[in-house]
């Protein structure tokens, strides 16, 4: 949001490309340092699972897990369901006014 927030904001296509260009290498520079960080300095944030030689994720965490992923994945799809369905009502919607463009009585002009 912030690149597409830059993009808009400035005054000419050139500076605008020349900033999102800054932009971009900053944040390409800043991605090992956020993934690094979690080991660098150990504060709050949980153990980093390991696959090979970790404990891995905790069976309640396990579950919990299950369970956001299934609820997200429910109301993606009834998301989904009522775009389809608006999709349609606004097809049945423009097909109503061409057919009453078509039927109307054009009004003479003089």
């Amino acid at each position: 949001m912030g690149y597409l927030i830059l993009r808009r904001s400035a005054e000419s296509p050139d500076q605008a490309a020349r900033f999102c260009a800054v932009l971009g290498i900053v944040g390409a520079l800043d991605v090992p340092i956020i993934y690094y960080s979690v080991e660098w300095w150990r504060g709050l944030h949980p153990r980093v699972l390991k696959i090979s030689g970790g404990q891995g994720l905790d069976p309640a965490m396990g579950k919990a897990l299950a369970l956001c992923s299934v609820t997200f994945l429910l109301f993606f799809l009834l998301l989904l369901l009522l775009r389809v369905r608006l999709g349609r009502l606004q097809d049945d919607v423009e097909a109503l006014t061409l057919q009453a463009g078509r039927r109307a009585p054009r009004a003479e002009t003089a």
